[in-house]
């Protein structure tokens, strides 16, 4: 925005500009995700549990999730090999004749959240299957009475320090996950 002619800044508001660019430039460029990279996997470890000093055992498999963004940015940096985005995984599912990918929830985070930053070929597999993930959160929204979107949050538990709990939510439709949701978290709201 700092260079485009069309931009009516000025010429303070510019600068700025320019020093944001070049402070996310260097973070960036700072960052190295060779530590949670698995070489014998060819995926992300999902984190490091720092009190045990220890990758945490699963991993990053789906190209339906937010670690695509990672993913990219890793690559490019030259952190981990372009191998690594071929290891993902790529379930297909179809929502109505629209193909798309599963997620491992089904939120709307997984789905969605990369694209904010990422540009997405119009056509192309990511931006349909956020296209499809969205169709499908919309028609599980309007069967069950709930606002589409669902998504990762905070729900109304609490564990022993009094700490809410936060968990994955998402339309089952769209998850591969093998674990059941979290009971008792989706309240009906009135239609």
């Amino acid at each position: 925005m700092a260079h485009t002619p069309v931009a009516s800044l000025t010429a303070e508001q510019a600068a700025s500009l320019t020093h944001l660019a070049d402070r996310c430039e260097r973070l960036c460029m700072a960052m190295d995700f060779r530590g949670l990279y698995s070489a014998k996997r060819h995926l992300f470890h999902i984190g490091l549990r720092v009190h045990e000093q220890a990758l945490d055992a699963s991993y990053y498999d789906l190209m339906a999730s937010e670690v695509r963004l990672t993913s990219f940015l890793a690559m490019a940096k030259g952190d981990i090999p372009r191998r690594h985005w071929l290891a993902l995984g790529r379930a297909f599912l179809t929502v109505g004749i629209t193909p798309g990918l599963k997620s491992w929830s089904g939120s709307m985070f997984e789905y969605l959240m990369p694209s904010l930053v990422m540009t997405e070929p119009d056509q192309g597999l990511l931006h349909v299957s956020g296209l499809a993930a969205v169709k499908e959160q919309q028609a599980f929204g309007k069967a069950n009475h709930l606002p589409w979107g669902i998504s990762e949050s905070a729900y109304l538990a609490q564990d022993h320090t009094l700490a809410y709990q936060y968990a994955p939510f998402g339309v089952p439709r769209l998850a591969l996950r093998r674990t059941p949701p979290v009971t008792g978290s989706w309240r009906r709201m009135p239609a």
